[in-house]
C-alpha cells in the first residue's frame, strides 16, 4: 500500500485592467483581443482532495518538468526530504508522488509508461495511475468552483 501525492499543474485565468491585453487568433484567423491572463499553479494533492503543497506564478508556456524543478519542493526532495505523509502498515510506507508523463521518473515519483506498444500489465498500470491522477483534477475543479 502506498500513499500517493498527486502532482499536477493548472492554469488560472484572471482579468486584469492593469496589464495590456495580448492578441490571439480567432476561429477564422482574425486577431482578437484576449482580456484574460493565466497564472500557473502547480499543486500536490493527497487522496482526500486536500492541497498539501502549492506553488504559483510560473509562465504558462513553461514545461511541467521545468516548473517543478524550479520549486522549493524539488530542492527539498533532492536533499532527502519527502513530505511526512507516510502511513504505518507494519512498517512506515513512504509517500509516493504521482505525476503525468511530463514529469521525470524518480524513485519517489511515478509516471505512466510512454512506450508505443504497451504490455497488458503496463496498460493496466497506466489505467490505475490515471485513475489516481483524477483526484487532482477533482481537487482543482473544487478549487475553481466547477
Amino acid at each position: 500500500m502506498a500513499i500517493s501525492l498527486l502532482l499536477s499543474r493548472n492554469r488560472w485565468l484572471s482579468h486584469s485592467a492593469e496589464m495590456p491585453s495580448r492578441r490571439t487568433r480567432g476561429m477564422q484567423g482574425i486577431p482578437q483581443l484576449q482580456e484574460f491572463y493565466s497564472i500557473v499553479l502547480m499543486g500536490m494533492v493527497d487522496s482526500h482532495y486536500r492541497f498539501v503543497w502549492g506553488s504559483c506564478g510560473y509562465p504558462e508556456n513553461s514545461h511541467d518538468a521545468v516548473t517543478f524543478r524550479s520549486t522549493d519542493l524539488w530542492s527539498s526532495i533532492q536533499d532527502g526530504f519527502i513530505p511526512l505523509i507516510g502511513k504505518t502498515v507494519g512498517d512506515v510506507v513512504p509517500a509516493l508522488i504521482v505525476g503525468d508523463s511530463a514529469f521525470p521518473l524518480r524513485t519517489w515519483l511515478m509516471k505512466p509508461f510512454t512506450n508505443a506498444v504497451l504490455t497488458p500489465q503496463q496498460h493496466y498500470f497506466n489505467y490505475r495511475l490515471s485513475r489516481a491522477r483524477m483526484v487532482t483534477e477533482g481537487a482543482y475543479g473544487q478549487l475553481k468552483g466547477r
